[in-house]
């Protein structure tokens, strides 16, 4: 890099509006840099997208921003897991403190509060390369624009075009033959505790909306904060209901041949793919079609959403560029933490951006401080999907007489992912605590 990079970057690009993107141009505000942001998507897309978990790694790292608090109540909080097999009996229960949201919901809201602060986001902008020169660096759409900055960050995700303009012979993301879909329904209302009934008037309403045209035949009692998962005999599927009547649910079931398009599957036959859904459950714990057949009653619109892992990137940044959360260590959503580290990604850089005097040494420390701690994370995730789905009888007994002992491992693992802390009071610096 030339010496002109040893001055304090001014204003930044930010490729992608998804979560990172706008957290990133937060904290850039915070530390006094100007930064726009860029999506391909026309539109904003509040209305698609799965769920999303941030664990308290991640919201503490929100807390810094204050924007905690707006985010909160679109959260399902859940504090444990229960893991069943497919009739119904209990194999194991692993305590969990995580928040889940709809995608769309936390994309919409971080947004928000971006445009409030004045940050700028250009929809319909599909990077096409990314051209450096001595003093700045241009990022070059395909409808023919132009943007130029002192320094451009990759929040586009695990089909980054930052990452194959910056790094063209990086391997590209490989399909785990996984894929799943889920949503969120309302049920219908059970009748009052007396509790509820002294509490009703100051009871808050739900966030996620239901439909006003649709009934809701099924009722469930509150789950209690606990998330409850099957191993059915061809999928997995997992639920949890909140005081309100609110349903979030989600399932995965193996898929060998990856799409002609990496994208979400939108543009297929609704009808089909509850039929689809309905024959994979078949033979397992009539509860699970109950829910997939009111989830259809209420027109819950089904995308279907296919698992890619992303290799070890050795290197995340190149001269004016750098590379922050899915777009540099994609993991895959089992260990429920990817959304958490690209929040996470983007404190730790805008720490090293305030503290460290020249562009190239930031983006160096950066790289430093998260490597070993994202390949962890990521090696976690791995290891959580390979036990979801069982060819045949013996390993659907082997996966459920082991899943026991697996989980207290991987609780553990989970506890110090949960408990890791960035203090953005503290100079960066690769020091033990945020090597955790």
């Amino acid at each position: 890099m030339s010496s002109s990079s040893s001055s304090s970057p001014r204003h930044a690009l930010v490729i992608g509006c998804g979560i990172s993107g706008p957290v990133m141009g937060l904290f850039l505000k915070k530390i006094g840099i100007t930064c726009e942001i860029f999506e391909s998507d026309a539109v904003p897309r509040d209305g698609e997208g799965a769920a999303v978990s941030l664990t308290e790694n991640s919201l503490s790292v929100l807390d810094t921003l204050g924007v905690r608090d707006l985010i909160l109540p679109y959260a399902m909080a859940t504090k444990s897991m229960s893991f069943n097999e497919y009739r119904g009996r209990h194999i194991a229960t692993m305590e969990q403190n995580a928040n889940m949201f709809l995608r769309a919901d936390l994309c919409r809201v971080l947004r928000e509060e971006g445009k409030r602060q004045g940050i700028d986001v250009h929809f319909g902008k599909r990077l096409v390369a990314v051209k450096e020169e001595a003093d700045k660096v241009t990022a070059l759409f395909e409808d023919g624009s132009s943007f130029s900055g002192d320094f451009l960050l990759g929040c586009d995700g695990i089909f980054s075009r930052t990452r194959r303009s910056v790094f063209p012979d990086a391997a590209p993301p490989a399909y785990t033959q996984s894929c799943g879909t889920g949503g969120f329904v309302k049920l219908a209302p059970r009748p009052p505790t007396q509790q509820q009934q002294q509490t009703a008037s100051s009871s808050l309403t739900s966030p996620i909306p239901s439909s006003s045209s649709a009934s809701h035949p099924l009722s469930l009692p509150s789950t209690n904060g606990e998330m409850k998962a099957y191993f059915g005999l061809r999928a997995f599927f997992a639920y949890q209901v909140l005081d309100d009547g609110t349903l979030g649910w989600f399932c995965n079931w193996s898929e060998p041949s990856p799409p002609a398009d990496w994208r979400t599957v939108q543009d297929f036959d609704q009808g089909e793919c509850f039929h689809f859904l309905m024959d994979l459950f078949k033979g397992d714990i009539p509860l699970i079609n109950d829910i997939i057949s009111n989830a259809q009653q209420q027109n819950q619109k089904l995308a279907k959403y296919h698992v890619y892992d992303l290799a070890d990137l050795p290197v995340w940044h190149k001269g004016r560029v750098c590379l922050v959360g899915d777009s540099a260590h994609a993991t895959v959503p089992h260990a429920g933490q990817g959304a958490s580290l690209a929040i996470e990604d983007t404190i730790v850089l805008a720490k090293c951006l305030r503290d460290i005097p020249d562009l190239e040494g930031a983006f160096r420390l950066f790289q430093d401080i998260r490597f070993a701690r994202c390949r962890r994370v990521v090696a976690t995730g791995r290891r959580s999907g390979g036990h979801k789905t069982a060819s045949n009888m013996f390993s659907r007994w082997l996966r459920d007489t082991l899943v026991p002992i697996f989980m207290k491992g991987v609780k553990t693992e989970m506890e110090k992912h949960y408990a890791y802390r960035i203090d953005w009071e503290q100079h960066a610096s690769a020091t033990p605590h945020d090597s955790v």
